[in-house]
Formats: structure tokens, sequence, C-alpha cells
């Protein structure tokens, strides 16, 4: 029998920026969290009109043109194992291994990973005798109970935001919503590797759903066009998310997974067609917003 069990006090949210270790619910999932990196995002919105309210929009070039996107404030956060089985994201993210030296290249497997908007955070402070718990936390966070901030960066962590500013402190978001289905896409680049005849690019992507209707959506199929910088493109299709059908309704309005990509050249692009499966068993194409796949051209 499941019971409800108090795990902290909410904390009023903070502006402009929350700090490493801080805890947090997520809005959408529901999850634990607690914060690795706070990060710049610059996000692509096709939904956003250019007049609205205070925001700064900046030109970048983007699929051959000139659109405007602006800055907000994201963050890379890990995910309570306890509430993993229980929100729907489908992630085991490769990351650059937060190293003290700038000559370590080495990635590692991270489950559990998730990135997410200032808005999507509920800070809270806990109350429980394990706070929070991932198989990675060591790496990252001494555990000091007295302080405000119960998880203390270790130094390995706080040097990274040194060493690899390139990979953690900016991001690029994009978003587009079709037929009431919000996308958005987060890429990460990871680095190259070399052979005697070939380099190699990698990256990771985050793709999640938004279902902005009252009623279900199923998703039966998806394609992706990856075209590298010689314009030379590969097409990827497969049935659902990883291979099964995805409802998204309103008890569960949100589907997050990640993927990878690896290109011959250090830059190209990426856009991808969701076919959904309406309630009314109507069905339609929903685009994904065109996203760049940027290097910084650092070795694994």
């Amino acid at each position: 029998m499941s019971q409800l069990v108090e795990v902290g006090k909410l904390e009023t949210p903070n502006t402009p920026c929350y700090q490493a270790g801080q805890l947090f619910i997520h809005k959408l999932f529901a999850y634990r969290g607690v914060i690795v990196l706070p990060c710049i995002g610059q996000v692509f919105d096709l939904d956003v009109n250019g007049n609205s309210g205070d925001t700064h929009f900046n030109m970048e070039r983007l699929g051959g043109k000139d659109v405007k996107c602006y800055t907000k404030n994201y963050y890379e956060a890990l995910i309570d194992m306890r509430d993993r089985p229980f929100c729907r994201i489908v992630n085991e993210m490769a990351i650059p291994k937060h190293a003290a030296s700038k000559n370590d290249k080495r990635l590692m497997s991270c489950p559990g990973l998730d990135h997410l908007s200032h808005d999507d955070i509920i800070p809270y402070k806990a109350t429980e005798q394990v706070p929070f718990r991932h198989e990675m936390l060591g790496e990252f966070f001494d555990y000091t109970p007295a302080n405000e901030i119960c998880f203390e960066p270790k130094d390995v962590l706080k040097s990274s935001l040194g060493v690899n500013a390139a990979f953690n402190m900016k991001i690029d978001v994009y978003k587009r919503t079709n037929d009431n289905v919000k996308i958005t896409v987060i890429p990460t680049y990871l680095g190259y590797r070399n052979t005697e005849s070939t380099t190699t690019y990698s990256w990771n992507y985050s793709v999640q759903l938004e279902n902005m209707s009252d009623s279900s959506i199923r998703i039966l199929k998806q394609n992706w066009k990856v075209t590298s910088l010689h314009e030379t493109t590969d097409e990827v299709f497969c049935r659902g998310v990883m291979g099964e059908e995805v409802t998204i309704d309103s008890r569960a309005p949100v589907f997050k997974f990640i993927s990878n990509v690896n290109l011959p050249t250090p830059f190209g692009h990426m856009i991808g067609n969701f076919k959904i499966e309406k309630q009314d068993l109507t069905k339609c194409l929903c685009p994904s917003p065109l996203f760049l796949l940027k290097s910084c051209l650092e070795v694994l």
C-alpha cells in the first residue's frame, strides 16, 4: 500500500539563478532533483512573438536564415533514483567527466541526468534523514547537513565550471508547437575521436514532448534527417519512442527521451517528424524544430 511521506518544506522561488547543490521538485515531472551546474540557455522558440514583453532578443544564423533567440537560465541536474521509475524520462546520458585537468577528456555514463529550465524548479529544503539518492551523487557533492544547502560541491565540480565551460555553461534550446504538441530539443556536444582514417564528432540530444490539449495523443512513428557540414543527409526511421508507442494524456502530459548522433564533420543540423494519433483517431505529423549540431573541437 502506498502512502504520502513528507520529504521537505517548500521554499520561496529564487531569482535569478539557483546554485549547485540546490534541492528541488520538477514542476512537470514531479521528481526530486539536485542541481549540478547552472547553464545559460540560448532559446530558439518559434512560438514566441518578437515583440513579447521585456524579452531581449538576439539574432542568430539558423538553417540558412537569421532567427531571433533569447537567453534563459537552465540547469544540469540529477534525478533521485527513487523517483526515476515513476517519471517519464528515458535517459542515460553520456557526459564529459567533470575533471580537474583540462587534458582529461573522458566521458562517463550518467543515469538520471536532466536539463531543465528555471521555470521548472520548485525549491525545497529536505527533512528526510537521507534527502537524496543517486549512484553518482558522491562524484559531485559532499553531504553537509548543517549547512543551509546540504550538498556542497566538491572541488572537482567547482573547478569544472572553468575547465569544462565549453561543455556545460552554455546550451542551445529549440522549441516548436504544432497541433497542441510542444517539442523541445536540447543538443549537447560530447567531443570527437580520431582514428588513422576518420574523425567522428558526437552529440546527445534530448527531446521533450508536451501535450498541451485535454485529450490524449499517441506517438506512432518518428523520423529524423541528419545533415552534415558536407551537405550529406542520413534519414532515420523508428517506431514510437525507443521502439514503443507512447501515450501522452492529461494524467501524464509530458514525455522525454535522449538519443545520440555521430557525424564526420564538426557541424551539422537535424530536423524530425513525429506521427501522432489523436484521441479521435485522426493522425497528423508534428515537426520538431530544426536544431544545430555545433562542436567546440574538444578531443574525447
